[in-house]
């Protein structure tokens, strides 16, 4: 059974033009995990976690990467592109304000885990940068590669700090994404590289294809995923996602 937890609503702070910061508190933050940064929460607009437990009924749920926990506070820090994607969660998060309620479950697993000394190479826009911010903060001094991040204004630039040698290099991509232009164009990719890519799904899909089937890459060094798609609101993509798993 996943581990519900009620949270409140703090603060909510516009970090960028299209991202939006909610500050989570209450009293079940206080056994949340430490050190999971980078790993995601299920966040379920409900005002409370007994209405889920002894249910039968799935809630809709959205996944956030963590981008702070606050031990000392047991607050959670969650981001949420705005201004950009029209769905439940995202609408809510523009509007949120200080006491409403809502349930998180998790946190479930991130990616990558193990961090050896090697090539890296990062593609994220500001859906999934939470998750390039905690791996650069945990890669070794030596590690090297490239990490892309695709915004869509200049204004959406964050501090990204890391103790390795990866680059990291912002790209404005207002309209189109093109994951695969700068693989194809990285000269060190080998069979060495550690790729995590997330974002678009369309452009996911083709980023795949070429890692796998045409650069043949090992499986265990690529961790991609689609967390939205181009044309759909996050409830429809979601029904697709299942539709397809079905």
């Amino acid at each position: 059974m996943a581990t519900f937890r009620n949270a409140t609503v703090v603060n909510s702070i516009q970090i960028t033009p299209h991202l939006q910061r909610i500050i989570l508190g209450g009293e079940d933050l206080k056994t949340f995990p430490q050190n999971e940064e980078g790993a995601y929460v299920k966040l379920i607009l409900e005002k409370d976690k007994a209405l889920l437990e002894n249910s039968k009924h799935r809630p809709k749920m959205r996944s956030y990467t963590v981008a702070e926990y606050d031990e000392k506070n047991s607050t959670l820090a969650l981001d949420f592109v705005i201004n950009m994607h029209e769905g439940l969660s995202t609408n809510w998060a523009k509007n949120a304000r200080p006491g409403e309620q809502v349930v998180i479950a998790g946190p479930g697993p991130r990616k990558i885990y193990d961090f050896p000394e090697t090539d890296y190479l990062f593609f994220v826009d500001l859906t999934s940068i939470n998750a390039l911010r905690a791996y650069l903060k945990l890669l070794p001094e030596k590690a090297s590669g490239k990490a892309i991040v695709l915004v869509p204004y200049h204004e959406d630039f964050l501090d990204l700090p890391t103790k390795s040698s990866v680059a990291i290099h912002f790209k404005v991509s207002p309209l189109g994404y093109n994951y695969l232009e700068f693989a194809k164009s990285y000269e060190n990719l080998s069979d060495r590289t550690i790729v995590f890519a997330a974002g678009e799904a369309n452009e996911i899909n083709a980023l795949r294809k070429y890692l796998l089937k045409e650069r043949c890459l090992p499986t265990e060094n690529v961790y991609i995923s689609g967390y939205w798609k181009k044309g759909k609101n996050d409830e429809e993509y979601r029904d697709e996602k299942r539709q397809q798993t079905n």
